[in-house]
């Protein structure tokens, strides 16, 4: 637990700017997804689906901790066992990046979710009530401009997903 809290530090801040390929950004998001399991108990667990062509493609470093963050502490601030988290990375047809965070939550009341959903579509300043939020489309607009796309929505059968669409950039990798 101590060497995996070491490394995340480490990795958290160096360099925030840089671009990695997924793979790394995966790896750093297992060993955050480790402590935060041990630290609440077991309450839930995480389940991957990661393409193997998605492992090597550029992503800005620590994108997407805030919305694995707020699954964690959302969905299941009121769950003792049972949650689940389900993390999918593809490569769409159009060569862009796909990634959805599922959780087996409760989800968020309708009003709440469509304010949010509102707030990342506009292009004006975002609400800082939603600090996980606005951090991730705050990073996008900067270094994505529009060409990446945040859509959060409540799962019929319960729970929320995060979908997160990233095109392929040419910067290179450190």
């Amino acid at each position: 637990m101590l060497g995996a809290l070491g490394s995340l530090l480490r990795y958290s801040i160096s360099n925030i700017e840089s671009v990695v390929l997924m793979k790394a950004e995966i790896n750093w998001l297992e060993k955050y997804i480790y402590l935060q399991i041990w630290r609440f108990n077991y309450s839930f667990d995480c389940q991957y689906d990661i393409q193997e062509e998605a492992l090597d493609f550029p992503i800005y470093k620590m994108l997407l901790q805030p919305l694995i963050e707020n699954a964690i502490l959302h969905a299941f601030a009121e769950v003792s066992q049972g949650g689940l988290i389900l993390f999918k990375a593809y490569i769409m047809q159009n060569g862009n990046l796909c990634v959805s965070i599922k959780d087996n939550g409760a989800g968020m009341p309708a009003d709440k979710l469509t304010a949010i959903q509102e707030e990342i579509d506009s292009n004006t300043a975002l609400n800082s009530e939603n600090i996980g939020i606005s951090n991730v489309v705050s990073r996008l607009r900067i270094y994505y401009h529009n060409d990446a796309k945040l859509q959060i929505k409540n799962i019929p059968s319960g729970g929320t997903e995060a979908v997160l669409i990233i095109p392929r950039i040419s910067k290179s990798l450190k």
